[in-house]
C-alpha cells in the first residue's frame, strides 16, 4: 500500500514538472493598484513582498489552542490532504490563511498534502472551470482523507481552526 501511494505522489510531482504549471501568478484587477494571487499557488506566494507583510503578522501572532492541538497531534495525518481556496483580496482569508498553516506547521503536515487556488473577486480564474469544487466564499478549506471529502471550513470556522479540523476528524 505504501509503494502504492508514494507511486501516486510520484506521478502527481511529475505531471507538474513535465506539464510546467505556473504557481504563483499575480495580476492587478483593473483599476487597481494592489496586485492578487491568481490560479494555483503554493505556500511559496505569501513570501512575496505583496503578501508577506499580512501573511507573517496574523502567522506569527496565532497561538493555536493546546487542547486541540494536542488532540490533533495523537491523530493519524496519513492520506490527509488539503484544498485551499482563497482570495488574497479577501480580508477573511487573509485572517484564516496564514493561521492554517500555523496550525499545519505545529502539526508537522508537509506543503505536498496541501493544494491552494486563489480566486480573482469574481471567485474564478479565469480560463479555468473549478465549479466542481463548489467553492461559494473564500477562504474555503476542504479536508480529504484519501480522497474522500470530510468536510469543509467555510470563510470562518465555527469555532476556530483546530477545532473544526479535529472534528472533521472525528
Amino acid at each position: 500500500m505504501k509503494n502504492v501511494i508514494f507511486f501516486l505522489a510520484f506521478l502527481c510531482l511529475l505531471q507538474h514538472s513535465v506539464w510546467g504549471q505556473e504557481y504563483n501568478k499575480t495580476t492587478y484587477p483593473e483599476g487597481s493598484e494592489t496586485p492578487m494571487l491568481i490560479g494555483a499557488c503554493n505556500r511559496d506566494a505569501f513570501a512575496l513582498p505583496e503578501f508577506q507583510s499580512w501573511f507573517d503578522k496574523e502567522y506569527e501572532s496565532y497561538v493555536p489552542d493546546g487542547a486541540f492541538m494536542s488532540a490533533l497531534k495523537d491523530m493519524s495525518i496519513e492520506n490527509l490532504s488539503f484544498t485551499i481556496v482563497l482570495g488574497t483580496w479577501c480580508p477573511d482569508s487573509r485572517r484564516e490563511v496564514p493561521r492554517f498553516f500555523r496550525i499545519i506547521d505545529d502539526l508537522g503536515i508537509p506543503d505536498e498534502q496541501i493544494r491552494m487556488l486563489s480566486l480573482d473577486r469574481n471567485k474564478s480564474i479565469p480560463g479555468e472551470d473549478i465549479s466542481e469544487l463548489k467553492v461559494y466564499f473564500v477562504p474555503t478549506f476542504i479536508l480529504h482523507r484519501n480522497g474522500i471529502e470530510l468536510g469543509r471550513i467555510v470563510e470562518m470556522p465555527e469555532n476556530t481552526i483546530e477545532a473544526d479540523i479535529l472534528d472533521m476528524l472525528n
